[in-house]
């Protein structure tokens, strides 16, 4: 009885590693000298995978960046692209895995990496891309998801013969659990609406003015230290001055003023200037103000 279970316990144990599987993908481009290369992982758990990019850096992301995964599920052909912010707000859209808008010609047979492969080759508003995938190893897996599905394991893609995507290494990967799908991805949206919540995200947005009246009074002349988030008039009223102290961001972000106004009934009240003044400067317009008008 003891050798029957130990038997049929290293039958289960077999198939359990051979249902898991971590692959890695490296990404770069021929003939370049820059050195760029990136690295995308996926995780397979026998018709579910987990897709990512492995990101360089250890450190927190900046406020709007998201962490994305792409899962796939082959047994309801769905592909499900998830987007999660550091604030915990988690969106996701649904796709089906066959893409009918997308033909693959089969073209021959080569082998790549050590693997006997199959070439497919199809165009894409000009871009002529090329895929080799290999059927030995018994299972489905790609790191790329929006062309549509080839039978088994993908070894190589190259985008107008420059643009490289290809296995690097696969292992099996015991930690690799089932359910590789999350039961809540988070809201569900379309993949257009998760493209502008994307662009909403890395938006900053602080109110400084609000209602306040630009228009000529006898003000007399403000002569001190300007001070925060209060709102001070200077050239008889018609100059509103505001200063506020903004969150440090990255140095690559830009700012803009947009600017709401509307008139008591003068259509010339509407026109006029947004200035913003930094601080760090010897001489500024924030001097003309307190010194001048």
């Amino acid at each position: 009885m003891k050798r029957v279970f130990l038997f049929l316990s290293s039958i289960f144990a077999t198939f359990c590693a051979f249902s898991q599987q971590h692959l890695v993908y490296q990404s770069y481009a021929l003939g370049s000298d820059s050195g760029d290369t990136t690295f995308r992982e996926v995780l397979r758990y026998k018709k579910q995978l987990k897709i990512y990019d492995v990101q360089e850096f250890s450190g927190k992301l900046i406020d709007g960046v998201s962490t994305d995964y792409t899962y796939v599920d082959y047994d309801s052909d769905s592909v499900y692209f998830q987007m999660n912010y550091q604030d915990g707000e988690s969106f996701y859209s649904v796709n089906s895995l066959k893409n009918n808008d997308v033909t693959f010609e089969k073209v021959g047979a080569e082998k790549i990496k050590g693997y006997d492969c199959i070439k497919y080759k199809t165009s894409i508003n000009s871009n002529t891309i090329e895929v080799w995938m290999t059927e030995k190893p018994g299972y489905d897996a790609t790191p790329t998801t929006s062309r549509g599905y080839l039978k088994g394991v993908m070894v190589r893609q190259a985008i107008n013969g420059n643009r490289i995507l290809e296995l690097k290494s696969v292992k099996k990967d015991k930690r690799i659990k089932k359910d590789l799908i999350p039961n809540d991805l988070g809201i569900r949206k379309r993949g257009r609406e998760l493209d502008s919540i994307n662009k909403e995200k890395l938006i900053k947005r602080f109110s400084i003015f609000n209602d306040d009246q630009i228009h000529f009074a006898n003000i007399e002349k403000f002569k001190s230290e300007i001070p925060f988030d209060s709102v001070i008039h200077f050239a008889s009223g018609t100059v509103i001055l505001k200063r506020v102290k903004l969150p440090m961001l990255p140095e690559h972000y830009q700012l803009f003023a947009e600017l709401h106004q509307k008139s008591n009934g003068d259509a010339y009240d509407r026109t006029g200037s947004v200035f913003v003044i930094p601080l760090d400067r010897k001489l500024s317009l924030r001097d003309a103000l307190i010194d001048s008008i």
